[in-house]
């Protein structure tokens, strides 16, 4: 390559590492894709004899993101590639790079590669990990592997690269700030802004934090969060629903501006949608209201021939168009507002309470995460958590 392109400090220390295995923990934004894209152009130019792998979690990732910049830095290199997509494979000049997800690891049984690219990494399980690792053995190429990847709490990444440290093993971090030059300029404060501080740590500064474990909502504090509250003439009514028989739960919720007031609870045991239609219309019969529920209501039955969001609407109550958002998105967001004191709930609330203080990431009990959940559904509806949008890389060529 001819073109010069600028490269931060943690860029090029993982760029040019020496050693076989090297992670690059860096946050929403730091360039870490980008830099496992330039090695892997870099490995594709210097290793043409042996076939290199790219590998990301899902084929939406695969072909968005992590190809997507493959090939953006390619063109503006003025590099040629070819992606053959139904066979999995693109070629950099003559040399051969196998592309897969890794939902299913074993797809990865038969190819011999000569070095590997694994993008976002710490979501991998162990044993995508492992055969992965196991296909790295051409000795025609350099066999090493280059992790790019924000955290994902303590998980076998962290036990691998910072618990078993090895002098074949290698960590670089990067903070977003680090990448500063190449993001707009408002990129920072916008993320500073929607997530709570340990989500931050993570998020931001490519760090190791402890959100995958203990409680779920750690951010909840009854002495903050608790307050009476009532429902005013203009408060627009959001209920959430989560479709779980026993206990079928929900939360009326009211939005003013940012805040979310959490004035009421349901709670039935033992229950179906049609009990939760009539006690949805008894408690406000002469009120407006929209549901936010969960989309698998849209395809389960709990009680009869007719889906969940049919028996809903059937009792002339309005459901809202909505998508389940990732688990750990839903819970981060609740987090963030419980942090940014954007939730006050009301004490009859009692149930919701309990679940947001006693809910861990281990928990046994079935009673507990259902009326949180219907929270959640409700808080990403109207206040979600946003990623701001970045524009194009800036290369200084």
């Amino acid at each position: 390559m001819e073109s010069n392109i600028q490269l931060s400090d943690s860029q090029y220390e993982f760029i040019f590492a020496k050693e076989p295995h090297v992670l690059f923990c860096g946050g929403v934004g730091s360039g870490k894709t980008f830099s496992g894209a330039l090695w892997a152009i870099m490995m594709a130019q210097q290793y043409p004899d042996c076939r290199g792998l790219i590998t990301a979690n899902t084929h939406s990732q695969l072909q968005k993101a992590t190809l997507a910049e493959l090939f953006g830095l390619c063109d503006t290199l003025k590099i040629p590639y070819r992606h053959l997509l139904n066979q999995n494979k693109i070629f950099i000049g003559n040399s051969e790079i196998l592309c897969y997800t890794m939902k299913k690891p074993e797809n990865l049984a038969g190819p011999t590669v000569g070095w590997w690219w694994p993008d976002e990494a710490s979501f991998y399980s162990q044993l995508a990990f492992d055969k992965g690792a196991a296909r790295v053995r051409d000795k025609k190429g350099p066999c090493q592997i280059r992790f790019t990847t924000t955290p994902n709490g303590f998980n076998w990444l962290y036990e691998y690269f910072i618990e078993k440290p090895a002098d074949y093993k290698k960590v670089i971090y990067s903070a977003t700030s680090d990448n500063a030059a190449n993001l707009p300029d408002t990129y920072v404060t916008q993320l500073e802004q929607q997530y709570d501080s340990k989500m931050a740590a993570q998020e931001l500064s490519g760090q190791f934090i402890n959100l995958n474990s203990g409680q779920v909502y750690y951010a909840f504090d009854r002495k903050k969060h608790v307050k009476n509250i009532e429902l005013t003439d203009r408060d627009m009514l959001f209920v959430g629903l989560d479709f779980n028989v026993h206990p079928l739960c929900g939360v009326f919720v009211a939005k003013r501006g940012e805040m979310l007031y959490i004035v009421d609870e349901l709670y039935l045991e033992n229950s179906n949608t049609f009990a939760a239609a009539k006690e949805i219309i008894r408690r406000y019969p002469a009120r407006y209201v929209q549901i936010v529920a969960d989309e698998t209501g849209n395809r389960r039955r709990t009680s009869s021939n007719q889906t969940d969001h049919e028996i809903l609407r059937r009792a002339n109550l309005e459901v809202v168009k909505f998508t389940n958002p990732p688990v750990k998105d839903r819970y981060n967001n609740l987090n963030r507002l419980f942090d940014r004191g954007y939730i006050k709930i009301h004490p009859r609330c009692v149930n919701l309470i309990k679940d947001l203080e006693q809910l861990t990431y281990d928990n046994e009990d079935p009673m507990l995460s259902h009326i949180s959940d219907a929270t959640g559904y409700v808080a990403w509806k109207v206040n979600p958590l946003q990623k701001p949008r970045r524009s194009g890389r800036i290369y200084n060529p």
